[in-house]
């Protein structure tokens, strides 16, 4: 555990000095986080050479390291620091005449939510004259935040130990992202590189294609006779312009980006193949549709995004798979119902002792009621001192918890690495209840709860989950990884919060990344600002289409469980049409295309022999990503990223 804290701390310097220093890769935004990979790679390494002296580090003593930094990975940036430290700074350096926020949020905002001291706002975005941080102004208000931080990681620890035997043993899920350091590391006692795949050709071959890609356009900015192998969009975008001069295929084309993202062909080739076709099908069944109301007329809709949207492309893809996320929760529930009953009986027993082979999911179930209680206290308690109304704060994270629920068995199930069903409780609760019932004071409340302890990056659910299932394959006992998980989420805060704050008033956020910096504020309070000067009440459009998802979602479950026929996966719709979907589906296809064409040719034969191709695709990607990333770092190269912007933000 004291080796994996370590890993969190050092993985709390390295993705903020990447990210927000550099403006380079994103070691720490995806479920397979690239920085602590890498580390999990070069402790394996390390082990080689400790048990040369008797003193490796065993299988579960490894694993219990790596799954300690696995979930706490996107704290540093996306995940909490640079959504909280932002907001709270930008919305006084980034109000205007024009846009109102004094006139509408100043009056409205606690004293002991960030600092007020407009000084303070202007050195984070400016830079300290001497580098300095005013540690006093900021030490109350992160201190409250921890409050609903700690609530929502509660509830949300609660719901994977819940679900941990159901998915794990009952259901049996594959999750594909757990495999990848449960396979490398092999049976061996003591782990180090000497596992079976370490010695497999093929497993070298696939990953010297996206090492080699990644190194040649590492090298090509060095030196530019070396050739440029583009793997993203909008470099390997075809210049089609003069072929769709039409401004219905303009609409529809800037939905579907052309990019290779190695890691992810590698995973997918590993998914079960109806999971990895209905996710690129999807997304492709979307486009069919968006063609269909661009051609008759209906059109994307008007004022989309906001509690007056009308009827339209935007509206039937956001609230139908809202609908569909309803019911796939509603399900993950329902098969809990024993697991439910069961803590439920448990939990008046805390601490009496069991005995027998249920003693470990005794002890754990007697907790997970109570764990989710407190967590609700916690956040129900903080947000009624922000002053957002009971009725709005559980609807909000009735939301955010559906969408958690989603992503988690989406990543469980399909292995994707960046995830997102784009559920925004700042949009959807807004649009439910419309804005003429939301008073301002909850208004302003609204946009702070949503941003930061609601955020889709904050969800570590599928971390959780993916930790459990390597827990139980590796001999770490759950309530230890448990244990591990939570002390990290708080070491993770505190120093990232730390390297945040002393890089942003050292450099001034104006110099740094504008999506980590500016981006952010500037939508969040730009959006809510129209919930002021739009009194609207709820919108029966959005409401029926929701029931319209549910009805969608039903009918798609029920052909899969019923026909085994019927090649298609439900959860492929409620993912399709996402931004991070839209950067993936040819990845995912690719992958899909390479197993089917395996296994078809060579069975389940084959698709062994294609597992080491596969796993050398991801090691190779992602470790090429943090080679460059220290060089860039040696050489103080800024600017020059080999991930996307796009990921689960």
């Amino acid at each position: 555990m004291l080796v994996g804290l370590a890993g969190v701390v050092v993985a709390c310097v390295i993705t903020p000095y990447s990210s927000l220093y550099l403006n380079s890769s994103q070691l720490g935004d995806d479920y397979l986080p690239i920085g602590v990979f890498s580390l999990f790679l070069v402790l394996l390494g390390l082990n080689a050479g400790l048990r040369l002296f008797g003193i490796g580090l065993s299988r579960a003593d490894l694993f219990l390291a790596y799954l300690t930094m696995l979930v706490s990975a996107a704290i540093p940036v996306s995940g909490f620091a640079t959504r909280v430290l932002p907001a709270l700074a930008g919305q006084y350096y980034w109000a205007t005449e024009e846009n109102r926020w004094a006139e509408y949020f100043w009056r409205f905002i606690p004293s002991w939510i960030g600092p007020q001291d407009h000084d303070i706002a202007r050195t984070f975005y400016e830079g300290s004259p001497d580098g300095s941080v005013p540690w006093g102004a900021w030490l109350v208000p992160l201190a409250t935040w921890l409050v609903p931080f700690a609530g929502v990681g509660l509830m949300l620890f609660a719901l994977g130990i819940l679900l941990r035997r159901q998915w794990i043993h009952y259901e049996r899920l594959v999750f594909p992202l757990a495999q990848v350091p449960l396979t490398l590391t092999g049976e061996e006692e003591t782990p180090s590189f000497n596992g079976q795949f370490w010695r497999k050709h093929l497993f070298w071959i696939a990953l010297m294609v996206p090492f080699l890609i990644n190194s040649l356009n590492g090298v090509h900015h060095f030196f530019l006779v070396v050739p440029n192998i583009p793997a993203m969009d909008p470099a390997l975008k075809p210049s089609l312009g003069g072929f769709l001069q039409d401004p219905l295929w303009q609409y529809m084309y800037r939905d579907f980006f052309f990019e290779f993202h190695f890691a992810l062909i590698g995973v997918a080739m590993m998914m079960r193949q109806e999971v990895s076709l209905s996710l690129w099908f999807f997304q492709v069944f979307f486009g069919v549709v968006l063609f269909f109301f661009l051609v008759s007329g209906i059109g994307p809709g008007q004022h989309m995004y906001t509690p007056r949207e009308t009827f339209g492309y935007v509206m039937f893809a956001r609230w139908t798979k809202f609908g569909a996320s309803l019911v796939v929760a509603g399900l993950i529930l329902w098969s809990l119902r024993h697991t439910l009953l069961r803590a439920g009986r448990l939990m008046g027993h805390p601490f009496r002792r069991s005995s027998g082979s249920a003693e470990e999911d005794d002890r754990l179930l007697r907790w997970p009621l109570w764990m989710f209680g407190v967590g609700l206290v916690a956040y129900l308690l903080w947000t009624h001192a922000i002053g957002l109304a009971l009725f709005s704060a559980v609807g909000m994270l009735f939301i955010a918890l559906v969408a958690f629920l989603v992503v988690a068995r989406i990543v469980s199930e399909g292995g994707l690495i960046w995830c997102s069903v784009a559920l925004d409780p700042i949009f959807m609760w807004p649009t439910l209840v419309g804005t003429a019932s939301l008073s301002p004071q909850t208004i302003t409340a609204l946009a702070y709860t949503g941003f930061v302890p609601l955020a889709a990056r904050g969800n570590v659910l599928p971390s959780i989950m993916d930790a459990l299932k390597i827990s139980h394959a590796s001999s770490v006992r759950p309530r230890h990884a448990l244990v591990a998980m939570a002390l990290s989420l708080f070491v993770a805060v505190g120093v990232s919060i730390v390297v945040v704050l002393v890089l942003t008033y050292d450099q001034g956020a104006n110099f740094m990344p504008w999506k980590h910096y500016s981006y952010g504020p500037r939508w969040l309070f730009g959006k809510t600002t129209e919930h002021f000067t739009t009194q609207v009440g709820p919108s029966e459009q959005a409401i029926a289409t929701m029931f319209a998802g549910m009805a969608i979602m039903a009918v798609l479950y029920k052909l899969h469980r019923r026909y085994l026929w019927w090649p298609f996966y439900p959860l492929g719709y409620v993912i399709a049409e996402t931004e991070v979907m839209q950067h993936q589906w040819l990845s995912i296809f690719i992958g899909w295309a390479v197993r089917t064409i395996v296994v078809r040719v060579g069975g389940a034969i084959g698709y062994r022999n294609m597992r080491p191709a596969a796993l050398g695709v991801i090691v190779g990607d992602l470790v090429s990503v943090f080679v460059w990333f220290v060089i860039y770092a040696i050489t103080g190269t800024t600017g020059q990223s080999m991930t996307h912007d796009t990921s689960t933000w």
